[in-house]
């Protein structure tokens, strides 16, 4: 029979919206060899489903071409209104994001950043290993020019190297903060400066950073909403300058630096506008290098062991910057994360033993630049079940999604940088939508489970199992472990009771057991656990393990009690000497 439906799927909307905006609003849609099983009918109907989207169709189509290999072109001879629609909604939202991302200045209109560029490139640093970095991880790091030099014998002018002072030259524009008060200070070599930074990234601050080395260099951070967007040295290190760095990491000549030199001390430009000028980087490469050189920069900022610091809050930076900010918390993070790995296992567990019955939870003031960090899937996945619930830090390893000491390792490093906190009690509003999720949530499942479900074992479970399954529901749902119950809660904790004590009645027994389990599974099923039990259970023999060799075979003898070599297994199971060791 031909097949008279077919489904296309995108992985994301970005790669749907193309082929909507090329081929389906222009009628035509092809169809992949493996599309559809089978022969397609003439006239299909096609759904198409977007991961994150939802289903747009079903569309009414007609064939017009079928390749040899399989492939099938449709012709749409007429888009459903409601798809429309759907697909318009969608853009129109992407409009409000744009608008909303273009209004904190994250993002930027054409029109804008031809307009910055007019404004001579601004944002563009002269001073950073970073562009080495970068150039690296694109090219060998021999030079390429020919008869390479020694550096310090390089033909660089003065013009080249002068970091600009504060109201002219070449450099980043210094804004004016002579005789104002710093919002913050503090000295190298400690947390203090992380912690400012965090708090600048929370409070999405702008303004100027300013770090004094012990050699007495002097570095300039401008920060933005939370993040820097540029660097400046003073006294100009002439390792970093732009183009000495391109020309180690083999990205220019000799000559092209020298002529970089000549265009600048011409049209007082900056390097990078020469390089541009001259064809060796794109205005792209060039944002490129600014965001990496700022980044690299930030991070030996961080690893500054002797000097002091001050931030100047400002309304706004001298110079517009076309780069995004920095993700300070993001590189903070990860920097800590490393660190922390590289400490012995038991520095990190004496730290935290003392508070293993103390809740930990997530800081509100925090929650804004957690979002906005680049976590990992296992990172993201804990401290989405740290907010979902009220734990003890014991309680945490014992449900983490890591192992124990990934675990240790990423609660030192929240802690430190005060993403989360500890608190004695548990927070009320918590604790109410935690009993609530508890106790209503098996209220709703014991109303409709079977017997086994409503004291959470298994099927096979032996009476062993039973009576342990219910010895444990009974003390986790019974009143007295809860405090300020509602009537609600009260209700259901009774009716949950009620249920359990009911399922309970009619497992203990092991032939009423045996009886309400053939009418609950397939008689295939239970004949197919029972055979893999055995089998199970000889390979344990076989080891020497008598606790696992013993309890499959229980096991197998509970789904089928008249089979031979089931009880012949377990006798043989019980006979086995513990080792030992």
């Amino acid at each position: 029979m031909a097949v008279r439906y077919a489904k296309l799927e995108y992985d994301d909307i970005l790669s749907f919206l193309k082929v909507w905006d090329k081929q389906i609003l222009k009628g035509a849609v092809y169809l992949q060899p493996g599309t559809v099983d089978g022969e397609i009918a003439g006239e299909p109907k096609l759904d198409l489903v977007v991961a994150g989207f939802g289903r747009v169709g079903p569309l009414a189509c007609q064939v017009v071409h079928r390749a040899p290999d399989g492939g099938v072109g449709l012709q749409i001879p007429e888009i459903p209104t409601a798809a429309k629609n759907q697909v318009e909604e969608f853009h129109q939202k992407l409009s409000r994001f744009k608008a909303y991302f273009v209004d904190r200045g994250e993002l930027f209109t054409p029109e804008q950043v031809e307009a910055i560029v007019e404004e001579r490139m601004a944002g563009f640093v002269q001073s950073s290993d970073a562009a080495v970095a970068v150039a690296a991880a694109t090219a060998d790091t021999t030079p390429k020019a020919q008869g390479a030099v020694d550096p310090d014998k390089l033909p660089l002018a003065d013009a080249a190297l002068q970091d600009a002072k504060p109201a002219t030259g070449r450099g980043l524009k210094m804004p004016d903060v002579h005789g104002l008060v710093p919002d913050a200070k503090g000295v190298l070599g400690n947390t203090e400066l992380r912690t400012a930074l965090m708090q600048l990234a929370v409070d999405r601050s702008t303004g100027l950073l300013t770090v004094s080395l012990a050699n007495g260099q002097k570095k300039y951070g401008f920060w933005s909403k939370g993040g820097p967007v540029g660097w400046r040295n003073d006294p100009v290190d002439k390792e970093e300058v732009l183009g000495v760095l391109l020309y180690r990491a083999g990205q220019i000549t000799k000559e092209q630096l020298q002529e970089s030199l000549e265009l600048m001390e011409k049209n007082d430009s900056r390097q990078g506008e020469a390089f541009i000028e001259m064809g060796v980087m794109t205005f792209a490469q060039l944002v490129m290098v600014l965001q990496k050189q700022c980044e690299y920069i930030f991070l030996k900022v961080l690893q500054a062991q002797e000097g002091e610091w001050h931030f100047h809050q400002l309304d706004s930076l001298p110079e517009r910057f076309f780069n995004p900010a920095i993700k300070a918390a993001n590189v903070i993070y990860a920097k800590l994360k490393t660190e922390v790995g590289e400490l012995v296992t038991n520095e990190i567990y004496d730290r935290l033993r003392p508070h293993l019955d103390r809740y930990i939870y997530v800081r509100d003031e925090m929650k804004h630049v957690i979002g906005a960090i680049g976590w990992s899937k296992d990172d993201l996945r804990f401290l989405q079940l740290v907010q979902a619930r009220s734990w003890r830090l014991r309680e945490v390893f014992s449900v983490s999604n890591q192992s124990r000491r990934n675990t240790a390792r990423l609660i030192w490093s929240l802690l430190d940088l005060e993403f989360v906190a500890y608190q004695d009690d548990e927070d009320k509003e918590r604790y109410q939508k935690r009993i609530n999720e508890l106790i209503m949530g098996k209220f709703y499942k014991v109303r409709t489970a079977n017997q086994f479900d409503i004291l959470e074992v298994h099927w096979i479970s032996i009476a062993d199992d039973v009576h342990l399954g219910y010895k444990v529901i009974k003390d986790r749902y019974k009143a007295s472990a809860f405090h300020d119950l509602t009537s609600e809660h009260k209700e259901a904790l009774k009716a949950i009771n009620e249920r359990v004590d009911h399922a309970y009645q009619g497992l203990k027994d092991t032939a009423r057991r045996r009886a309400y389990r053939e009418e609950l599974v397939e008689k295939d099923m239970i004949i197919n656990s029972a055979e893999l039990l055995g089998k199970k259970g000889e390979m344990a023999i076989m080891r020497q393990d008598p606790r696992d060799a013993q309890s499959c075979f229980a096991k197998a003898v509970e789904l089928m009690p008249n089979v031979p070599e089931f009880r012949d297994g377990l006798q043989r199971a019980m006979a086995i000497r513990p080792s030992n060791s």
